[in-house]
């Protein structure tokens, strides 16, 4: 039989079950089992991969200036896709960044213009990028913050108490019609 059938709530939850086992496992072990991966990360102003990182490169050249932590200037050659077919096209756009020695880097900033949601779960739970078209997420409480996006792309959240960034009646409206909910 060829028909895909949904997948269970048994099936959900041994899933599961093995994901918070596997994120626990030490970083050599992850890589072994699953290949080329990066850091999901919403500083870095665009999605930078190593030399022989698993991303897939156009031929276009690329010619950004990134600066690394320790100061030094780093410029990109080619512009790629990442290898995940099931991102959109827009959020697979990356880089090749020469020079990139430990980890590749994918940009929340990018995911986020592509239409998903990035969702860190608190301690070991890991992180799910999800369609922000397909899902709802219900907040039950209050933000404990709220902030921005700079005109750099970086996120940025008050760090005094009540200091925390108003919505506009256009942010609000838009707000109250976005209520989305992550499937369990």
């Amino acid at each position: 039989d060829d028909t895909h059938h949904p997948p269970t709530f048994r099936d959900r939850l041994r899933r599961e079950l093995q994901l918070r086992k596997t994120v626990r496992l030490p970083s050599n072990v992850l890589r072994q089992k699953f290949g080329h991966n990066a850091i999901l990360d919403s500083g870095a102003t665009s999605s930078f991969i190593k030399p022989n990182g698993g991303a897939k490169s156009t031929g276009q050249p690329s010619n950004k200036e990134v600066r690394m932590p320790n100061g030094q200037t780093l410029s990109t050659s080619f512009k790629a896709l990442l290898p995940n077919t099931t991102l959109n096209p827009k959020a697979r756009q990356c880089d090749i960044l020469p020079g990139l020695q430990h980890n590749s880097l994918v940009n929340v900033d990018k995911l986020s213009d592509a239409g998903y949601c990035a969702i860190f779960m608190p301690g070991n739970q890991g992180v799910q990028v999800v369609d922000g078209n397909k899902v709802k997420i219900n907040v039950s409480g209050e933000a404990v913050l709220r902030g921005w996006r700079d005109p750099q792309g970086l996120w940025r959240v008050p760090l005094e108490k009540g200091n925390s960034v108003p919505l506009s009646s256009q942010q609000l409206e838009e707000s109250l019609n976005n209520v989305f909910d992550l499937p369990s």
